[in-house]
């Protein structure tokens, strides 16, 4: 008979989401390795998704335009969220997003569900095609809550800030 493994223990798991969290911050302001500053600003406000999508796809050949580090901060941050609020560790996007959506549902629970459905299940990860205005105007959209969503989750877990040296947050109470 197989033995089960035990879980993680809460604190280092939260520790390493935080840290994920973090990284996919500085990737989508192309400032990997680079200390942010909280508060969070939009990656470039005069991009058409406000800059999240500029190193949005890792290739052979370095960053290209698209939605996965999109993706992959609200679903880490949903990660922190989820085991900050209700103490529960996840181990994919699809999962972090549906406990999300059944043990916090919150007012970020519709969003994260927005920002997956869309930008990973509809799009795969690809910009709008020109002509699809609507999804253009949805992504959009979802990227305008995203940086609301980025410092909202770093005031919550403001207590391990200090654990992190790429992110400055004199700001943070």
């Amino acid at each position: 008979m197989a033995e089960e493994v035990p879980a993680e223990p809460l604190s280092p798991y939260l520790l390493r989401r935080v840290h994920g969290f973090v990284v996919y911050g500085q990737i989508v302001r192309g400032r990997l390795g680079r200390a942010l500053r909280h508060p969070l600003e939009y990656p470039d406000p005069a991009a058409p998704f406000l800059g999240y999508e500029r190193f949005g796809l890792l290739t052979q050949g370095g960053y290209e335009p698209g939605l996965r580090t999109l993706v992959n901060l609200v679903t880490a941050g949903t990660s922190v969220r989820l085991a900050k609020l209700a103490g529960i560790r996840v181990g994919t996007k699809k999962l972090s997003v549906e406990l999300y959506l059944r043990h916090v549902d919150d007012r970020w629970a519709e969003f994260a569900r927005g920002v997956y459905a869309l930008c990973k299940q509809k799009l795969g990860y690809r910009l709008p095609a020109f002509g699809e205005h609507e999804v253009s105007k949805a992504v959009a959209e979802l990227c305008r809550q995203t940086l609301d969503f980025e410092n909202q989750t770093l005031l919550d877990v403001r207590e391990l800030i200090p654990a992190f040296p790429l992110l400055e947050a004199p700001e943070i109470p």
